[in-house]
Parts: structure tokens; sequence; C-alpha cells
């Protein structure tokens, strides 16, 4: 019979001990649970900040490019518009057309009379003094 008191005891024992362990653990969880949790936002703020401000930065610098070229184009597009109110601008591109073609005809003649003193270049006879001296 006392063996058997001292079997439940030592098994009540090895209970305790463990549930105490359990609820140590559990309340070292619960008491550190918040400052873990602030641990791993400040850890994910600590990574991820410096490449949101990589990328505002280039964001930032691809907005003003995209400014420029829009006023750009728009200005473009306007110049455009306002080309074909011009009345005068027939005749530009037909005075165009005609000095291309001036211009053409005036290599053609340059040309022309390169040959033509090309062969009229007769080879000259140098004098290099008198036989008699």
């Amino acid at each position: 019979f006392n063996l058997h008191k001292m079997a439940d005891s030592s098994d009540l024992a090895i209970q305790v001990s463990r549930i105490s362990r359990h609820i140590n653990s559990f309340i070292a969880n619960v008491a550190n649970e918040p400052s873990l949790g602030m641990y791993r936002i400040n850890e994910h703020v600590h990574n991820t900040v410096p490449k949101i401000r990589e990328t505002t930065k280039k964001l930032n610098n691809s907005n003003k490019l995209m400014n420029g070229v829009t006023f750009d184009a728009e200005y473009d597009c306007d110049a455009l518009k306002n080309m074909s109110k011009i009345k005068q601008f027939g005749s530009v591109l037909s005075n165009l057309e005609e000095a291309i073609i001036l211009e053409k005809k005036l290599r053609e003649r340059e040309l022309v009379a390169k040959a033509e003193l090309q062969r009229s270049k007769v080879p000259q006879i140098r004098n290099y003094g008198s036989i008699n001296k």
C-alpha cells in the first residue's frame, strides 16, 4: 500500500513539474509577445523603407521627364496646327522645291565647267634659261 502511494506522488510531482514548465513558458511568451511583434515591425520597416525611398525617387524623376515630354508634344501639336493656318506655307514649299532644282542645276554646271577646264589645259613648256650664255 505504501509503495502505491509513492508511485502516485512521484507521478503527481512529474505532472506538476511539467505543468509549471508549460505555464512558465506560456507566461514568458505572453510577456514577450508585444516586444517580439514590435521587433518584427521594426525589422520590416528597416528593410522596406530604403526600397520605398528609391522607388519614390525613380517615380519622381520619371514624372518630371513625362511632364517635359508631354509639354514638348503639346507644343509640337500646337505648332503643327498653326502651320496649317499659314497661307504662305504652300508657296514656301514650292519655293523650297524650286531651290532644290536650281541647286542641282548649279552642281551640274559646275561639273561641266570643271570637265571643260581639264580638257582645255595644254601642257606648258617651262623655260629653264637660254642655251646661249
